[in-house]
């Protein structure tokens, strides 16, 4: 009985001393590591500062006032619904879409601004303070709504208005100060245009100078996208400073909110961190080094192309640095590197979505000049009658009633939720 309680103890014992043999390495290699970290930390904030210019004329001194204006009036949830044509115009529709007229002012004196930048004091690091974009998203529902409710009384002049409205402030956020929600809302906003749009095309509700200006608006829009590298870039630098200000003996894993810090979760941190000798700074280091290596490689991928082939190209050198399985080394990454495969998803599919529209303008274009639609696509534009995601010819099915355009989505696959099609009916 002895000699177990004697073995017990010495091999808690060993436990404590293990325990303390990595607290005390971890937090030596920390102290080599946070000179590392705190350089880091220095250059992502002259990176930053380079997205700091306030301009005289800027947009978001209007949006900004669409924000406070909608935060004090919420827009109901039958406008969604209405957009989404899940239920039909009424009379309480009516009555919340002509609710804000100030909101479309302000929108439409936003648009016409040389610049959107977002003011956001980049020194706070992922602490610094976020617009509140759920707003800007209401307005960009509210500027839809109302394309839809001129549909329904056949004043296609107000639709079009509506449409090049919501494209422009689309577009003029999107081009806007490059964070990462900025950048995903303002793809929301855009693809809430472009499901307008796509009803108007699929019962064939603008006449050939409508379809015209509609074409202009939008065929550089793709390719005039920026880059989403760029938002990655400056969400990676965001959070390098972030990180390399925090003190030293503070942890890295817990003190930019994931968990609530304790002992217990501090010396896990320490334990998945042994490659690293047991360094949460050291481990964030390497962390960074990967990131920018594999950001530097997806830039130089980007030479020479524009709208999907860039992002596809960019894309795939992200791929190929092989991140999953740097992850499983270094959890740290995980964390560090936000989920870049859904985001490029998210903007290809918007920017297929606008090629497909374009070739559904191209469409009703010569149906109207023709009588008919054609029978292939081969007449137009590759870049327009591409299926970025196939790299051939929209799928083209022709009935009698109607036409269909489809494509398998990001994933390539048909029957998932990232399918696209593009209906236009024979009126």
């Amino acid at each position: 009985m002895k000699k177990t309680v004697r073995i017990i103890g010495i091999f808690a014992l060993c436990i404590i001393g293990a325990c303390v043999i990595i607290f005390i390495v971890g937090w030596l290699v920390d102290v080599g590591a946070q000179g590392r970290l705190k350089n880091e930390g220095d250059k992502a904030l002259l990176f930053l500062k380079k997205y700091q210019t306030e301009p005289e004329e800027n947009a978001w001194d209007y949006y900004r006032l669409v924000i406070e204006d909608l935060k004090a009036r919420e827009i109901g949830y039958e406008v969604s619904q209405f957009l989404n044509q899940e239920i039909e115009y009424s009379d309480k529709i009516e009555q919340e879409i002509t609710a804000y007229p100030d909101v479309i002012e302000l929108i439409k004196q936003g648009n016409a601004r040389s610049v959107c930048w977002i003011p956001i004091r980049y020194e706070d690091g992922a602490a610094a303070k976020i617009p509140e974009y759920m707003q800007l998203t209401a307005a960009a529902k509210l500027v839809g709504a109302q394309a839809l409710v001129a549909l329904e009384d056949g004043k296609t002049d107000r639709m079009l208005e509506r449409n090049l409205l919501g494209l422009a402030y689309a577009k003029k956020i999107v081009h806007g100060t490059p964070i990462l929600i900025n950048y995903m809302v303002s793809l929301v906003i855009l693809g809430v245009q472009l499901h307008t749009i796509e009803i108007a095309l699929m019962h064939d509700a603008y006449d050939t100078d409508h379809l015209e200006q509609l074409n202009a608006a939008l065929e550089t829009y793709e390719e005039n996208l920026p880059s989403l590298l760029t938002s990655l870039e400056v969400e990676q630098a965001t959070m390098t400073l972030t990180v390399s200000k925090l003190p030293l003996g503070n942890p890295v894993y817990t003190n930019i909110g994931v968990l609530q810090s304790n002992i217990l979760q501090t010396f896990a941190e320490r334990l998945i961190s042994w490659r690293y000798v047991f360094s949460l700074r050291n481990a964030m280091v390497h962390a960074i080094s990967f990131t920018d290596e594999m950001l530097s490689a997806a830039r130089q991928s980007m030479a020479g192309k524009k709208g999907v082939t860039q992002d596809l190209a960019v894309l795939k050198s992200l791929e190929q640095s092989d991140p999953d399985r740097y992850a499983k080394k270094n959890l740290f990454f995980a964390l560090y590197m936000p989920n870049f495969r859904g985001m490029f998803a998210r903007k290809l599919n918007q920017q297929a979505r606008v090629r497909l529209v374009l070739c559904g303008i191209l469409l009703r274009i010569h149906e109207h000049g023709y009588g008919n639609f054609p029978e292939i696509l081969d007449a137009f534009d590759p870049s327009v009658a591409t299926d970025p995601f196939t790299n051939e010819t929209w799928e083209y099915i022709i009935n009698e009633d109607k036409i269909t355009l489809q494509s398998p989505g990001f994933d390539q696959d048909y029957d998932t939720d990232d399918d696209l099609e593009l209906i236009l009916y024979r009126e």
